[in-house]
């Protein structure tokens, strides 16, 4: 939400958007169902539209928002599963829904810089979460938000079925089977993070959970079979994503609490989160395109797993200004690619751990382990193998520039 008052400048004084000075005859009153909303800016009437501040209600509405100043473009994220995109100065409103579905909704009034704020139409932001709006031209305007008391449990069998039923409060047990998303991974909304894949944006308090087999996939695409974003309290169980030379496996980008339990990937990457949990989740296979796990901005914990028989091209594990617990698990018989012909022998890691980050390795098996280092490590980082079965592994240097043969 802070992003709001950076962009809001920059944009202004970099592309010259013109500053909107609007006035109300009289005071707002907004009411979301029946409590009367207080805003630090007061909202606007603009063509009998009313325009209130966009970081304030979004966040009264418990909404995410992500937003680049090149563009002026923003998505926001309402907590169920669905996106909107706006942009300034742009009359037209683009939603996603919960089920892939698109659709434009015409805006009387574009979203506009007004002292130094974005401000955003009211009536079309809120029917956009599912509220209903009645204003009497006068004063008052009357939010009502329909408010999900109860957690849905649905039982799906095909993509279509499983896209239907994403949502927040909500338990979806998949029937076993091949799910494959190809169709909704591009479409003429991309989301901002730039990476490709089936994305499940903006959930909360969502139980994604296989009934046997089950594979995620998006097909001969290139990109992430799902991708996890801006989501919180999700617990993900017993999937497959397959391992091929274009399936990235599974990412969880800027979210927080979230638990993936009895999952094999031929990638985990996780983004700018907090408090992930990996239980029993596995890797081994011999194409990935980057290294089977990757972390980065973000605090994840990996437990009773198993990172075992990969042949990769570059790195194992690769850190960058994270905290990783590795405890109770299985490293082993992992080897650097030999045959790869753009390989640079520098890059032949078991671990990459590079910036703030401090990896710690406790109760977990190591061994058969084949690389050139076994730890690249930048000064500001931490490593510690703190107690396990290590045996078997050859590293010519366990340390970047630290010959330790008896480690091997």
């Amino acid at each position: 939400m802070k992003k709001f008052i950076l962009l809001c400048a920059v944009i202004a004084c970099t592309f010259g958007i013109a500053a909107v000075t609007a006035y109300a005859d009289t005071e707002l009153d907004i009411y979301l169902n029946g409590e009367r909303l207080e805003f630090q800016h007061p909202p606007r009437v603009i063509q009998r539209q009313v325009m209130v501040p966009g970081q304030e209600l979004f966040e009264i509405l418990d909404a995410v928002v992500e937003g680049f100043w090149w563009n002026g473009i923003f998505q926001i994220y309402p907590g169920d599963g669905s996106m909107i995109q706006m942009q300034l100065s742009n009359r037209n409103l683009l939603i996603r829904t919960p089920d892939a579905m698109l659709f434009g909704v015409p805006l009387v009034v574009a979203p506009s810089v007004i002292d130094w704020q974005v401000f955003v139409p009211l009536r079309e932001i809120a029917e956009a979460f599912g509220a209903t709006v009645e204003w009497d031209e006068q004063s008052t305007v009357m939010v009502t938000l329909p408010v999900e008391t109860t957690h849905q449990e649905i039982t799906v069998s095909t993509a279509e079925e499983f896209i239907r039923a994403i949502g927040s409060n909500r338990t979806i047990y998949v029937n076993p089977g091949v799910y494959d998303f190809t169709e909704w991974v591009t479409g003429p909304i991309s989301p901002l993070s730039g990476f490709v894949g089936f994305h499940i944006s903006g959930v909360r308090n969502l139980n994604i959970i296989g009934l046997g087999d089950v594979e995620f996939t998006i097909g001969e695409e290139w990109g992430f079979d799902l991708i996890l974003e801006y989501a919180d309290n999700v617990r993900i169980e017993n999937i497959t994503f397959p391992h091929t030379l274009e399936n990235l496996g599974y990412m969880v980008r800027a979210s927080s609490n979230i638990t993936v339990s009895n999952v094999a990937s031929s990638r985990i990457s996780v983004r700018h989160s907090e408090n992930i949990l990996f239980d029993s989740v596995s890797s081994n296979n011999s194409i990935p395109r980057a290294s089977p796990v990757s972390v980065e901005g973000s605090s994840a914990v990996f437990t009773n797993s198993n990172f075992s028989n990969n042949v990769i091209n570059w790195f194992l594990f690769d850190i960058f200004n994270a905290y990783v617990r590795i405890e109770n698990s299985v490293i082993s018989g992992n080897v650097n690619n030999p045959y790869w012909g753009g390989l640079d022998f520098t890059d032949d890691h078991l671990f990459n751990v590079f910036g703030r980050s401090r990896v710690v390795i406790t109760d977990t098996y190591m061994a058969g382990n084949v690389f050139r280092y076994g730890v690249a490590k930048s000064d500001t980082a931490v490593f510690e193998y703190e107690k396990g079965l290590f045996d078997g592994n050859y590293f010519e240097y366990f340390f970047t520039g630290e010959i330790v043969p008896a480690l091997g």
